[in-house]
């Protein structure tokens, strides 16, 4: 009975998935610790806290004020409003629903890495074989780190299946399959991965002779894809002319660029990184890969000596279908596109394209690589149980690679070929990569069963990656974020509890010291400088608005403003109802350059809290001096005679009455102030502007008593109403622009596939009931 119930665990790809996940991820199954390294502290956490908080009080959020003055909710798409998972978020603490939420994507890739290997005609071992390869892969591991793409690339076997799926026996429900598979990566906020995956699906039927056919089935699911993802994707794309991302530079967007010497990764292990980001791991990533940052998008690419080998004799035996080259350019394609500024193809696609610049990072499409790799190396397993001298000829390849990368580890022992710190790295991993080379070859030269050969060598890549990968996921506990820092309480000490629309906090500390101590590991440092630094959008964890401008949609107007530097820290940042600066000694600069104080400090980490001594209120009355556009009103702020508190610039396409310097404008009351809605009394003794230091965006409406007026662009980047004489009450309203007409076309979509899944079973079941002619 044990023997059966071994077997059958053995043979069951959900026993495999689940307990490999558990295994390879002990260090957090078994514990209390989480995954909060980047952005899954410096966004995730504060992003899904903010919806539990909405949802829980029975209200939708539609605009996020916590961010680059504020930017709407649903179109910034990462935020992942629709995706089921958000359902666990309000069972669960935040950090212990977001750690559940990473693991469970290993095992749904798994499963899908399996069914996928089913359609290529795979057995069981070769698809379990593929599946490890895939999951546990240095680049799947690292992604640990950023639930959004890991979702992603946990999505992308399962759409493929659908897709080979429908090609394989068309019909309406299965193309309605497709799309509801695409929406859902859309949903979990992988803008990228949907289009990418998009692109994929209708290159499926090319696979055949005569794919005419195929291609319309194809081009129905991809539009199944978008009608459900609609709800999504229009009010993205009413966002998209204000959303800052659609201007970043082209360097940024090539920045995270795949270099080619990173295929040392694929095949020795984590050459250029390491297990954490050190002095010498930085210096490889600016000076040897040309990142022009500290860090890598990730650490590793490793899957091992061993399962290219497999990979190769995979291509080699399929070399002759058709299925098999268009695999090949697919995946040469997706791999010049990878190489970003490296391959050039990903320039002229950004350059020639202008939707194409949002979707950053040319590394992102390595999970696509992963995928084709990791299968290729199923197929080159299943090839080895029919040809003996195909498996002889694979056992002699690894025995000569493994020696080869002996030879390299005693030669760079004793000649310098790397520089340093890249030289002892070097010789570690081709070392480790010799050890598995030599033990591959004996599996496939000593092992004669095909079970027990196979069984082997699915074992044997697992532990080397877990060996190599394993120690490449960070893990915090959760006190250290959920303990206030010294810069939080004194915050607080100073002007109160936070509250939205009190004031604003700026995280200007990009770097900080490193802190040398036994007791405290390279995440949890992580975690607590981004405690201290409050930067990109954690200080929504702490309900503290921040004007960094961090996520995909804050306005471009904040982020041009943001690059002026002199303009933004030194005139802006008060009139933005900015309170407070955090700073890094280790900057050029120094704090006392700000006009404020330093009132915190801490020396460990070298960072400085900062409040500002002139800073305007979130909502106030000022005189208006008209200028007609963007560029027009930065010349005006730049001007030594410009203060804010005197004069606001505003952009108006006719001239604006102005009261003279000795009249007093009156008073103004802010009464509510809430995400969506913000309302203002107002007693107005003369002609002038009230000025409410919020993001200028689409989708705002203002009235004044009740009847409406045009929102204009105050200091470049936040909103303004003109008022005349008199008591008035002003409301802004802010609703997510063809969010309705989105929500109706998925809605009309979502009925259709319903209706067509009931007639197609209505039809089936009418067919076996009638009668047999002859």
């Amino acid at each position: 009975m044990k023997q059966l119930s071994l077997r059958w665990a053995l043979r069951s790809p959900w026993v495999l998935a689940l307990a490999g996940t558990a295994f390879f991820f002990q260090r957090a199954v078994l514990t209390h610790e989480v995954f909060l390294a980047r952005d899954m502290a410096r966004v995730y956490l504060p992003l899904r806290q903010y919806w539990v908080d909405r949802v829980s009080h029975g209200e939708w959020p539609q605009w996020f004020a916590y961010d680059g003055l504020g930017q709407p909710f649903l179109p910034m798409v990462i935020s992942g409003a629709l995706h089921p998972s958000q359902l666990l978020f309000l069972l669960l603490p935040v950090a212990t629903a977001l750690k559940w939420s990473v693991l469970a994507c290993y095992p749904l890739m798994f499963l899908g890495v399996y069914a996928l290997g089913g359609k290529a005609g795979l057995g069981h071992a070769p698809r379990v074989m593929a599946a490890v390869v895939h999951c546990f892969g240095g680049y799947a591991v690292c992604l640990s780190n950023n639930w959004l793409y890991l979702m992603g690339m946990a999505m992308v076997p399962w759409i493929l299946n659908a897709a080979v799926a429908l090609r394989a026996a068309p019909s309406w429900s299965r193309a309605a399959g497709v799309g509801a598979l695409l929406a859902l990566a859309l949903y979990g906020g992988d803008s990228p991965t949907f289009l990418v995956c998009s692109a994929l699906v209708l290159c499926t039927p090319l696979m055949d002779a005569h794919p005419a056919r195929g291609l319309r089935w194809a081009a129905a699911g991809v539009l199944f894809g978008f009608g459900f993802g609609a709800v999504i994707l229009w009010p993205a794309a009413a966002a998209a002319g204000t959303a800052g991302i659609a201007e970043q530079p082209l360097s940024e967007v090539l920045r995270w660029s795949l270099h080619p010497l990173r295929a040392f990764d694929v095949a020795l292990g984590p050459l250029f990184a390491g297990d954490a980001i050190t002095p010498s791991s930085a210096r490889v990533a600016r000076e040897v890969l040309q990142q022009g940052t500290d860090s890598l998008w990730a650490n590793s690419l490793y899957i091992g000596l061993p399962a290219l080998v497999l990979a190769g004799v995979g291509l080699f035996s399929r070399a002759r279908q058709r299925a098999t080259w268009l695999v090949v350019a697919a995946t040469v394609v997706l791999l010049v596109l990878s190489l970003g500024r490296f391959g050039g193809l990903y320039e002229v696609l950004v350059r020639g394209v202008a939707a194409a610049r949002p979707f950053r990072y040319p590394e992102r499409l390595f999970p696509f690589l992963s995928l084709s790799l990791s299968l290729a190396a199923g197929v080159g397993l299943q090839a080895l149980r029919s040809d003996e001298r195909r498996r002889r000829r694979a056992a002699l390849t690894c025995a000569a690679l493994g020696l080869g990368c002996g030879a390299a580890a005693l030669a760079g022992r004793w000649w310098a070929w790397w520089p340093e710190p890249l030289q002892q790295e070097w010789v570690r991993w081709s070392a480790w990569t010799c050890g598995f080379g030599a033990a591959a070859a004996l599996v496939l030269g000593v092992l004669h069963t095909q079970a027990f050969r196979d069984g082997a060598w699915v074992a044997m890549c697992f532990a080397e990656l877990f060996f190599v990968n394993e120690p490449l996921f960070s893990l915090t506990r959760p006190e250290v974020v959920q303990t206030p820092s010294a810069f939080v309480e004194r915050m607080r000490a100073v002007d109160g509890e936070n509250a939205l629309g009190r004031y604003r906090l700026y995280g200007a500390a990009e770097y900080h010291n490193r802190v040398e101590s036994p007791d405290v590991t390279a995440a949890d440092e992580e975690a607590l400088a981004l405690s201290f630094s409050l930067h990109s959008v954690f200080p929504a964890w702490w309900g503290i608005e921040s004007a960094d401008g961090y996520l995909p949609a804050a306005s471009w107007r904040v982020r041009r403003l943001v690059n002026e530097p002199a303009l933004w820290m030194l005139k802006l940042l008060g009139a933005f109802n900015t309170r407070y600066v955090t700073w890094s000694t280790r900057m050029r600069a120094d704090a006392a350059s700000l006009p404020g104080t330093v009132v915190e400090e801490d020396p460990l980490l070298g960072l400085q809290l900062v409040r500002l001594r002139e800073v305007l209120p979130r909502v106030y009355l000022s005189r208006p001096r008209c200028v007609s556009s963007f560029a027009a009103a930065q010349v005006a702020m730049r001007a030594s005679a410009f203060s804010p508190s005197r004069e606001t610039v505003v952009e108006c396409s006719a001239p604006l009455g102005a009261a003279a310097p000795e009249l007093e404008l009156g008073a103004v009351r802010l009464t509510t102030y809430a995400p969506e809605e913000v309302q203002v009394d107002a007693e107005i003794r003369a002609e002038c502007v009230l000025v409410l230091s919020d993001a200028f965006y689409p989708g705002w409406t203002a009235t004044v008593d009740g009847a409406p007026v045009e929102i204009l662009a105050a200091n470049g980047a936040v909103r303004a109403v003109v008022l005349n004489p008199g008591i008035h009450r002003v409301v802004f309203r802010y609703r997510t622009p063809r969010l309705l007409w989105g929500g109706a076309v998925s809605g009309v979509t979502g009925l259709l596939a319903v209706a067509l899944a009931l007639c197609r079973r209505r039809w089936f079941r009418g067919a076996l009931s009638a009668p047999m002619k002859g």
